[in-house]
């Protein structure tokens, strides 16, 4: 018995930190970049499809479609010109139709296939060596300002093309020297949730030597290290940045759940607990600090900020879960055990809780309904760790 002690206690210890990094990891708002998105380039360059074809997107034009109006939103044609080369050893048939659409903001579009279109034919071959141009219409709404993006659809390989002659020449030259800030961040933002690590981390480099302090390129680069798991080149990044310069509570919490999510969670309290003293951060930011006071082992302020969510009516599972890490660490397992109870209400699949309310029973001397939860986690759906935690726990308890 003593021996499983050990062994609850090292896990109990692990959960607390890593399940609560694991729960950190909400989505953030950004431009993301599916799997079905494919890969993102710019106008201007050369992609290369593995069937052996070479596309690029040469120029973009965009005026007022004027013929039959009448009470109807006005709407832009947007034309694209595009060259494909053929390196592959085999003729390749393209459905310019079917293999092409643009995105732009919230809207998708093909291309027209109408009278006034300069698509001619719905699809072409290019042959074995041979090149051929391609001119698209699409006709959107003259209220969408965003970049177009086009989508190359070919053979199951997705490729997304996007149409910013600005954003196009940034990337394509690496020159930031007379580009302007807000354009250098949205290409390296984009090539960053693309994937494209190294081009970003080039521009972000080249914006740091005119401007060392410029909080979005220095959150830029802390984001680059940190998908490539560096944690200290992220957390020097972050240290970086003034947080009286940051553009919001946005920003801060973007920061904060890296800072959180690599263990630096002092970093993450000094950045949100500005924004926190200014009334300026919402529910879900408050909750994010108060994990970052649990990880940091101030717990006084943790309990103050989620006593202050609960009584207004926030009861969001994370927020119960680190409540019931709180208590935990403060020895009161009857409450801890509460407190995961509420997330498990909220997320019925919620293996961590789960798992943690065996620990809780456990603890409390309680072995069959230590064992029962522990049961529940294998049927919840867990992730690999949990499960693998709550398999140890059921195997070192049987006795």
């Amino acid at each position: 018995m003593g021996n499983i002690n050990l062994i609850m206690i090292k896990n109990v210890h692990c959960k607390a930190i890593i399940l609560g990094l694991f729960l950190l990891l909400s989505p953030i708002p950004c431009l993301a970049i599916s799997a079905e998105s494919g890969p993102v380039f710019f106008i201007g360059e050369d992609i290369i499809h593995p069937k052996g074809i070479v596309l690029s997107v040469n120029e973009i034009s965009r005026k007022p479609y004027t013929e039959g109006l009448g009470n109807s939103a006005k709407k832009d044609d947007l034309g694209l010109n595009l060259t494909i080369v053929n390196n592959g050893r085999n003729d390749q048939v393209v459905n310019v139709m079917k293999d092409f659409s643009l995105d732009m903001g919230p809207h998708h579009y093909k291309p027209l296939e109408n009278e006034f279109s300069r698509v001619k034919v719905e699809t072409i071959t290019v042959g074995a060596g041979t090149q051929s141009r391609i001119d698209l219409t699409f006709r959107v709404s003259s209220e969408e300002k965003s970049a177009p993006e086009l989508i190359f659809k070919f053979d199951d390989a997705n490729v997304r093309i996007v149409c910013d002659e600005k954003l196009g020449k940034i990337v394509s030259e690496s020159n930031t020297s007379f580009a302007d800030n807000d354009d250098i961040a949205k290409a390296a933002k984009l090539l960053v949730d693309a994937g494209r690590l190294t081009a970003a981390k080039n521009l972000c480099e080249s914006a740091l030597i005119r401007n060392p302090n410029d909080t979005q390129f220095l959150l830029l680069m802390a984001k680059i290290y940190s998908k490539v798991e560096e944690d200290d080149q992220t957390a020097y990044y972050l240290r970086r940045i003034d947080v009286t310069k940051m553009s919001g509570a946005d920003e801060a919490e973007e920061a904060a759940i890296m800072a959180n999510s690599i263990g630096y969670s002092d970093v993450a309290v000094s950045i949100l607990t500005s924004f926190y003293d200014a009334g300026l951060l919402n529910d879900d930011q408050k909750a994010l600090l108060a994990r970052a006071y649990y990880y940091e082992n101030e717990l006084k302020p943790a309990i103050s900020i989620l006593n202050h969510l609960f009584a207004s009516g926030y009861n969001k599972p994370k927020a119960l879960f680190t409540m019931g890490n709180i208590y935990n660490k403060s020895m009161d397992y009857e409450q801890a055990i509460y407190y995961w109870e509420k997330a498990v209400e909220g997320d019925p699949e919620c293996s961590e809780a789960l798992f943690n309310i065996g620990v809780g029973y456990y603890k409390l001397g309680d072995l069959n309904k230590a064992r029962n939860y522990w049961y529940k986690v294998l049927q919840s759906n867990p992730d690999s760790a949990t499960m693998s935690a709550a398999e140890d726990a059921l195997r070192e308890t049987d006795y």
